[in-house]
């Protein structure tokens, strides 16, 4: 991948500039309509019974991670056993960010977008 850009990028050609088509418009209503379904899962579930503790909700989320990690650290992890924890933490983002009225959708998009003007490796050597 080349300094500044990648290929392939949804929403945007080869040297980055938006593609036309409201590609990025569908991600923001697709992710929007995602935190609804999974803070409605989640509420009926019986996790939103009460007001939750933010700092357990993000230690939780962190959690799910960890467990991606382990799945790595097994001498027969799976691509897939590895996704479904990945999947595990994205679902409680959305969940919390839905249930605490974060537009993260907007912000999400705002941050792919940002990181297109941003230099190579964000200036740094890693």
């Amino acid at each position: 991948m080349e300094e500044g850009g990648g290929e392939g990028s949804f929403g945007r050609n080869r040297r980055g500039e938006l593609k036309g088509g409201g590609g990025l418009e569908r991600v923001e209503r697709a992710l929007r309509e995602l935190m609804v379904e999974v803070h409605s899962i989640a509420r009926g579930k019986g996790w939103w019974d009460g007001d939750r503790n933010d700092g357990e909700v993000i230690a939780l989320i962190h959690s799910e991670l960890s467990e991606a990690l382990q799945k790595l650290r097994e001498p027969d992890f799976t691509w897939e056993g590895v996704g479904e924890e990945l999947a595990d933490a994205i679902i409680r983002i959305l969940d919390y960010a839905e249930a605490r009225g974060i537009p993260l959708p907007r912000i999400l998009l705002a941050k792919v977008e940002e990181n297109w003007r941003r230099p190579f490796r964000h200036g740094k050597r890693f």
